[in-house]
């Protein structure tokens, strides 16, 4: 699975490079210079939920390369693919959140007035969303090809509307008042256990998508 990983990473690494990086991350950071809180918050919630789409590319070239069917050569199990596919989005995800982590602590340390825990309540919401979207989306993507995306995205901007309609900001801010133990268990209830059952059922599509290649 280790190297599975690493093929992912290396293939993004040369997908993405390092200038069109820095100059996003310069674009990020200019932003909340000028327009502070407000950017801050909309920058943490994009760069955290599109974390996820960076890993797209990886499964346009599976369908392009065929890569089901030429795994099916390797002594490679489809669960170590798969599970090796969602530890590197998991590891995007986790970079950009401690990105975004990192620069709101230094946000509220310089500029006086500045909501921490409103801060780390954003950030934790706009986690627990992207892994919904992942939940969703890997699964998709294996049933479905490459059209799940468009598909899977359709949905999620239909239920961010929803959303925003009923959670307005206010009920939001009110989630800093909550224990601990309680945002703790309704993160476990909103990801983890959905995302146990994504995994195995992105394993068990792609056992079955890689059997049809093969015939």
């Amino acid at each position: 699975m280790r190297g599975m990983m690493m093929k992912d990473l290396i293939f993004l690494k040369n997908k993405y490079r390092l200038l069109y990086s820095l100059l996003a991350l310069a674009i990020y950071l200019a932003a909340v210079y000028f327009y502070q809180e407000p950017a801050l918050i909309i920058g943490m919630i994009l760069t955290i939920f599109f974390s996820i789409s960076l890993a797209m590319p990886l499964f346009m070239q599976d369908d392009k390369e065929d890569w089901l069917y030429f795994s099916s050569t390797l002594p490679i199990s489809v669960k170590e693919w798969v599970l090796a596919r969602y530890v590197t989005m998991g590891l995007l995800l986790a970079a950009i959140t401690v990105f975004n982590l990192v620069l709101a602590l230094v946000f509220s340390l310089l500029v006086s007035g500045a909501q921490l825990g409103l801060y780390l309540v954003v950030i934790g919401l706009a986690v627990m969303v992207t892994v919904v979207y992942l939940v969703i989306l890997v699964p998709a993507i294996f049933a479905l090809g490459i059209n799940g995306i468009s598909m899977v995205f359709l949905v999620l901007m239909l239920l961010g509307t929803a959303l925003q309609k009923f959670a307005p900001i206010s009920k939001i801010v009110q989630l800093q008042q909550l224990s601990p133990m309680i945002l703790v268990l309704l993160a476990v209830a909103v990801c983890v256990v959905p995302l146990i059952a994504s995994i195995q059922a992105s394993i068990s599509l792609a056992s079955k998508k890689q059997v049809k290649t093969t015939k």
